[in-house]
């Protein structure tokens, strides 16, 4: 991981146009098969397509749904005690080449810079207290723009120097204009909830929740209590924050326009156990993207039990929690709050009959060896589940938690980085009923993890709590689909991919047609094919050259002065699949040798010399007498040369010879 501080690394930027809204339209029809949500029981869906660092040999990759990754933010922080605030943004880069992001802000904070996220990195951005939204109800030119050209998965932090707590930031296009604020309370220092406008002249009403009680939230001079709205109006990068002593959950924000919203306390304890405060923080999704069905479970290394708060976005709205709990729970009114506290080592899960906000509060823990702050952490809906997350944890992390649910015969199918997950080394708890398996696993907190399922169409959900040197503690969700399933519904014509909710289940794009002979019904419906998940072609990418082989000649003659080498690469980078194009392009390079090394020369013989005369000349008896001849040959045809071999054998040849002729004068 790289840190770096909003000054270094610099490059001034050219104007990078913002995202625009995209809206799904999706079910929230309620079903229940024996009691049981069928969040539980099928697959809910798939979602959007991002390449990863490590390439898997399979199609299984998807396109069409909306989620927590993207190329556009628009993010806010929230008031903290403290001289020393700062907030921090980490930015996770799940594909295969660089990332290049933009951070900017309002000409009156005057940043406007470039940072490039290797692949399967996380960059660490620091943001100075300026960003820090003022103590006290007021607005202020401090959102920050961040942009991207590729999508990334982003969280962010609020920092000072006695509290911290993050949260998973959500992009511009799965914004809304209808959220509900929730906070923990009794509120310590203050509840509060800050809204950024994305646009210019974004009207924003603010109508105070039942919650508030008796006390009130004061802007300009007047008071707003309970049923009373504030009125403002943003423009692009303003920012409002409003601040109470009495509880702010429920607050209803509507905007014309798309907002950013987070809301939490400025600084205070949870429960009873320990008097140690942090400021707590979420950013809100949109009531169009609520749930119905929930899973409630344990945070590692805590020795407390735990509080969920329930917020209602219709009236009537009944919710029945199971597994090792046993509560009954019913708000009246939109944007009642129910709150439930969940023993320790408890897994629960909990089914309401209308869509509802689900936010989890730990309580902090003195004890001799470990002292942890509290922790304000938002539980993504069952049906908000995902096949395929990317996240960054914080570097300064002593350690990180990262904490899985997916069915029990899921579990094979798990990838963590591209390998198989292990369990080994992880805790693993059931929830019989839902068949469900509660994973805990400790990971690295110093690099992006990408964490998926094989198949397109199981999906499953993930949190990381993690923990600083010193009684820091944080949590939030590794990522989540963000369909706005909270829509009315109209069965439609189905596309393959088409991001929608065609036979208004409750899921979208859920089925995996044609990836075998038989028609699919994997949502156990009684419908075929009607609701069809697009895989994405993958197209072939090269690998890296290798090096060069071995030259085709190891010595080099006047004759033939060069030789070839070659060097290959491979289409696996990815490999080409389902119908993807193969890369273009050749798969060898060849390059001459260049002479440097002659090649050993043989000595040979050249031909035989005549022989000699015979040794004897005459015969003095007149009888034969025996002499010798002889003949040579020379080793310089040619001759041995650069440690060639010398020639084989004798250079000279003798042989018999007789003489018969008299001597002279006998």
């Amino acid at each position: 991981m790289t840190n770096d501080k909003y000054s270094s690394d610099i490059e001034f930027a050219n104007n990078h146009p913002l995202e625009t809204s995209v809206k799904v339209k999706v079910s929230h029809e309620w079903e229940a098969r024996r009691g049981i949500p069928r969040a539980f029981l099928s697959p809910s869906g798939v979602r959007a397509f991002r390449s990863t660092c490590t390439q898997d040999k399979t199609c299984f990759t998807v396109e069409g749904i909306q989620d927590n990754a993207g190329s556009a933010f628009m993010l806010g922080f929230m008031s903290t005690t403290g001289t020393d605030h700062d907030a921090k943004l980490y930015i996770s880069n799940p594909h295969s080449r660089r990332v290049t992001v933009r951070v900017r802000s309002s000409p009156k904070l005057n940043i406007d810079a470039l940072y490039r996220v290797d692949c399967g990195t996380v960059r660490t951005i620091r943001l100075s207290s300026a960003f820090g939204a003022q103590e006290g109800t007021s607005i202020e030119p401090k959102g920050v723009l961040v942009t991207s050209d590729n999508e990334v998965a982003l969280s962010c932090a609020n920092v000072n120097d006695d509290s911290y707590d993050a949260f998973l930031a959500l992009p511009t296009d799965v914004l809304g204009t209808h959220y509900h604020a929730d906070t923990y309370y009794p509120c310590g220092d203050a509840c509060q909830a800050l809204v950024v406008s994305v646009h210019n002249a974004t009207k924003v009403s603010i109508t105070m929740g039942s919650s508030l009680g008796n006390d009130t939230v004061e802007y300009n001079g007047t008071r707003y209590a309970t049923g009373d709205t504030l009125n403002v109006v943003l423009n692009q990068y303003e920012m409002f924050q409003f601040h109470s002593l009495g509880d702010l959950s429920g607050t209803h924000i509507v905007s014309n326009k798309v907002i950013s919203v987070f809301s939490g306390n400025k600084h205070t304890s949870v429960g009873s156990k320990t008097s140690y405060k942090t400021n707590l923080v979420e950013q809100l999704t949109p009531v169009k993207t609520w749930g119905k069905t929930f899973v409630l479970v344990p945070t590692p290394e805590t020795y407390h039990s735990s509080f969920f708060r329930f917020l209602a976005s219709d009236d009537s709205t009944a919710v029945r929690i199971r597994g090792d709990c046993f509560f009954n729970l019913n708000m009246t009114k939109a944007g009642e709050v129910a709150r439930i506290e969940v023993p320790l080592h408890s897994n629960c899960y909990g089914v309401a009959n209308r869509p509802i906000q689900v936010v989890k509060y730990t309580q902090g823990h003195y004890g001799l060896v470990v002292v942890d702050n509290p922790s304000m952490i938002l539980i993504p809906p069952t049906e908000q589940f995902s096949s395929t997350y990317t996240y960054g944890n914080a570097g300064e992390s002593r350690a990180v938690y990262l904490i899985l649910i997916l069915k029990s015969e899921d579990l094979d199918g798990l990838r963590f980085d591209g390998k198989i997950f292990s369990s080994s080394s992880a805790r693993i708890e059931n929830i019989m009923e839902i068949k469900l398996m509660i994973v805990q696993v400790l990971v690295s907190s110093h690099q992006a993890h990408t964490v998926r399922h094989i198949s397109p169409n199981v999906t499953f959900g993930g949190t990381i709590y993690g923990f600083f040197y010193g009684y820091v503690t944080y949590g939030y969700p590794i990522g989540m689909r963000m369909v706005a399933i909270n829509n009315p519904c109209e069965t439609t014509v189905p596309e393959v991919g088409d991001g929608i909710d065609n036979d208004c289940d409750g899921m979208v794009d859920e089925e995996l047609c044609g990836v075998d002979s038989e028609a699919a019904d994997r949502d156990n419906d009684g419908l075929y094919n009607e609701d069809c998940v697009a895989i994405s072609k993958v197209h072939g990418g090269w690998s890296l050259w290798s090096n060069y082989s071995a030259c085709s000649r190891t010595c080099f003659s006047d004759e033939q002065s060069y030789g070839t080498q070659i060097r290959q690469r491979s289409c696996t980078n990815p490999i080409p699949a389902c119908d993807g194009k193969w890369c273009v392009g050749g798969s060898y390079q060849s390059a001459f040798c260049p002479r440097h090394v002659p090649c050993p020369i043989n000595g040979d013989w050249t031909d035989w010399t005549a022989f000699s005369a015979c040794s004897v000349t005459c015969s003095y008896h007149g009888s034969p007498i025996e002499g010798r001849k002889e003949r040579t040959r020379y080793c310089t045809n040619p001759r041995p040369q650069h440690n060639g071999k010398p020639c084989e054998g004798s250079n000279i040849e003798r042989d018999t010879c007789w003489q018969t002729d008299s001597c002279p004068g006998k």
